[in-house]
């Protein structure tokens, strides 16, 4: 079963939907419940998360629509960030995600985000970058192409990727 706490699970990035459509498809044999906590977090509102637990607001994968961020409910146990890394490791999603060429944010340096899942990886083989930060800059810069300079406002999951 999958819950979409803010119905937003839709406001994917179109590239994105396939990739975590198989990722929920595979890990519902073995997940009793898929509980979608977020999927589109603005600039401001990294903004705000920045302030609460000193994550650095910078534009975040969340904005472009290839980031989810989920808990999982097994045997009434529900997988949240404050669990142990090895913890969810254990429950196979993990190794299910990143078969599946899906980026977790337990492997994160320097702030594990557990509950964090997103495309990044599959978009820097796409678009032959070298790493996250040229990632960015590449969206970055596709967004101001399209968006001009109302990116603060611009609904940026709708980027055509």
């Amino acid at each position: 079963m999958i819950t979409d706490l803010n119905n937003n699970l839709g406001k994917l990035n179109d590239i994105a939907k396939p990739y975590f459509t198989k990722f929920f498809s595979e890990i519902q044999s073995y997940v009793d419940e898929i509980i979608i906590t977020g999927v589109i977090y603005s600039y401001a509102d990294s903004v705000k998360l920045h302030n609460k637990d000193s994550r650095n607001p910078i534009w975040n994968f969340h904005e472009f629509g290839i980031a989810v961020d989920l808990n999982i409910r097994i045997n009434n146990r529900r997988f949240v960030k404050a669990d142990i890394i090895d913890d969810w490791i254990k429950t196979g999603v993990i190794s299910d995600a990143e078969e599946l060429g899906i980026r977790w944010g337990g492997r994160f340096n320097g702030y594990p985000d557990c509950v964090h899942f997103d495309i990044a990886n599959i978009l820097i083989k796409k678009y032959n970058l070298n790493n996250v930060y040229e990632l960015i800059s590449y969206l970055e810069d596709m967004a101001k192409n399209e968006f001009g300079n109302n990116l603060m406002t611009a609904e940026l999951n709708r980027l055509t990727l």
